[in-house]
């Protein structure tokens, strides 16, 4: 048993400062948050894994289906309704 709380006190003398505490949190928040950002990217409808099986998964993709991360604010559907992108302002020729 002294054995196993040598190499404990060892640990924290060499390796654990309470300073370091928050550096150990975010790098490890960081590195939740990439591998859950990289699960996500990876279950996308446009990333083909078995080609034979489904070679086009984008095609099974329901009209009104949010395939995005993030939509936009709601503001944008109204900008919408208002902006044609055919439009051009009107130019004075001389």
């Amino acid at each position: 048993m002294s054995f196993l709380r040598n190499k404990v006190t060892q640990f924290r003398r060499h390796w654990f400062a309470y300073e370091a505490v928050p550096l150990y949190a975010i790098l490890g928040l960081a590195g939740v948050g990439t591998a859950w950002y990289l699960t996500y990217l990876a279950s996308r409808p446009e990333v083909l894994w078995a080609r034979k099986k489904n070679p086009t998964p984008w095609n099974s993709v329901q009209q009104h289906q949010n395939t995005k991360l993030w939509h936009g604010p709601e503001g944008a559907t109204k900008f919408q309704q208002y902006w044609k992108p055919n439009q051009r302002p009107a130019t004075s020729s001389s």
